[in-house]
Order: structure tokens, then sequence, then C-alpha cells
């Protein structure tokens, strides 16, 4: 005899079967909830005005590998240690030095 396993996702406001996760953040928190497609259309009108005259802030949570330096480590270490900053001969130098070099070019 065979066994079947059914798994229902209940929508966490008022209970009602057939719902789908929702996903959104708010204040650097994200938040998940299923939701009906009844309540899921009510969170979206609810945020359409504030997402209208809102601005993406660009991240979509997927790391994107970073490319090769657009300076040259050794003239930033010169250029550091003539300004001032402490620099190790080895190592990573440090991002508050790197973007100080940047914006000085």
């Amino acid at each position: 005899m065979a066994t079947r396993t059914y798994t229902s996702i209940t929508d966490d406001i008022d209970g009602s079967e057939d719902a789908s996760p929702v996903t959104f953040a708010f204040d650097g928190t994200s938040y998940s909830i299923d939701l009906s497609a009844r309540n899921r259309k009510k969170l979206e009108d609810a945020l359409a005005l504030f997402i209208e005259h809102g601005t993406r802030d660009g991240t979509s949570g997927k790391r994107t590998p970073k490319g090769s330096p657009t300076w040259n480590r050794e003239e930033l270490k010169a250029w550091a240690k003539e300004n001032g900053h402490k620099v190790s001969d080895r190592g990573r130098v440090p991002q508050a030095i790197v973007d100080a070099y940047l914006a000085a070019r």
C-alpha cells in the first residue's frame, strides 16, 4: 500500500488554504509570511503608494564577485605613507585608506 503525504500551506493571517510565501523587508529586517491571494493583494495595495515613491536600494541578496581593483597596490601604499597613513608592507590595505586614496585621485 502506498502512502501519499500532502503539504498544505495556510494563510498566517486568517488560516485560509492555498497560501504561498511572501517575503518583504522593512528597516533592514527581512520578513516572510504565508498569504492567500486575497491577503497578498491587501499587502500589495497597502504598500503600493510607498513603493511608488520609494527607490530601490540596489541589493537583491545576491553577491556578485568583485572585479580587479582599479588601483595599483604599491602606488596606493606609497601614497598612503606619503600622506601619513599607517600601512603594513604585507596584507590587506584598510578600506578607509583605499577610499581616501580613490577620493584623492
